[in-house]
């Protein structure tokens, strides 16, 4: 801002000089003033909206909304709209910070990782544990009952027949005489 000379001091350096030396100096002062409207504007905005924006989303906020406040800087040499074009892109800036880096910090680290394990890990949870709850005990219980109390006792009888009448000769394992 050292170098900005007020529009008092231009008029009274276009009395003083020639016509194409007062049209050069009045649009060197005009640049000089937007380039530190530009400068201040971008530098206050940068601060206020990369700090928020620096903690949560690391790699994908920054990229996508400081591009979106550094185009403007592209717009202030047009030396009539600094004044206007920075407070609406910084407020721009500000306010699309604010509510894009909340949403978008969420669901990219947030929503997939919480939402895909809430909805697998019940289904997965309630498979696995109700699976075994039901099927295993059932099946444990019908196949030791079965096992152990009528298998046993059924084979050891068929076997123990099976040994008497073996050693017989003409007699069938069903105890009958045969025939030949």
């Amino acid at each position: 801002m050292g170098n900005y000379r007020s529009n008092s001091q231009v008029a009274r350096t276009k009395h003083r000089a020639n016509g194409a030396g007062a049209t050069k100096e009045s649009s060197s002062n005009n640049n000089l003033s937007n380039n530190n409207l530009s400068n201040s504007n971008l530098s206050s905005s940068n601060l206020s909206s990369s700090n928020p924006s620096s903690s949560n989303p690391s790699s994908s906020n920054p990229s996508s909304s400081n591009p979106s406040s550094s185009n403007p800087s592209s717009s202030n040499p047009s030396s009539s709209n600094p004044s206007n074009s920075n407070p609406s892109n910084s407020n721009l800036s500000n306010s699309n910070l604010s509510n894009s880096n909340p949403s978008n910090s969420n669901p990219s680290n947030s929503n997939p990782s919480n939402s895909n394990p809430s909805n697998s890990n019940p289904s997965n949870s309630n498979l696995s544990n109700s699976n075994p709850s039901n099927s295993n005990p059932s099946n444990s219980n019908l196949s030791n009952s079965n096992l152990s109390n009528s298998n046993p006792s059924s084979s050891n009888r068929i076997l123990g027949v099976h040994r008497r009448l073996t050693g017989i000769s003409g007699l069938r394992c069903d105890g009958y005489l045969s025939r030949s």
